[in-house]
């Protein structure tokens, strides 16, 4: 099995996950004064706990993502501008790419026009193209 990121990167994604859908029920709940959204976490004075916590671990999940990919998204190599000339290869299947990082270029350039993009872990998908082979990730 081959692995693109690590356990500590799993566990940051699904704590931004869970911890996102729980607040979107409780702030519609509380947006909508919604009845039974607000007994199903056990009255609107504890949904507004739940809410507040939940909140600040998100909070926490969000700066872990940040320190892990605002660096890496940062970065930009002769080899990025390779990858970008040859349009990630495409267009073409005999395109020779440079090697490439956690993330390849257009994820890069992406996350430049998409700011929240690299918040989100979801960028970590590069494939070293030298050896077609998947990078490992390091934590």
């Amino acid at each position: 099995m081959l692995k693109k990121v690590c356990s500590l990167e799993i566990l940051v994604h699904w704590t931004k996950a869970i911890s996102f859908f729980i607040l979107v029920i409780s702030g519609f709940g509380f947006m909508f004064h919604m009845e039974g959204v607000g007994s199903a976490f056990g009255g609107f004075n504890q949904m507004k706990t739940i809410h507040n916590w939940v909140g600040v671990v998100f909070a926490g999940a969000l700066f872990l993502t940040i320190f892990h990919y605002l660096p890496v998204a940062l970065k930009f190599t002769s080899d990025d501008v390779t990858w970008l000339t040859k349009a990630g290869g495409y267009l073409s299947k005999k395109a020779q790419l440079p090697p490439q990082d956690e993330i390849n270029a257009g994820q890069r350039c992406l996350s430049h026009y998409r700011p929240h993009s690299h918040l989100h872990g979801d960028t970590c998908q590069s494939r070293d193209t030298a050896d077609n082979d998947l990078r490992q990730c390091t934590c």
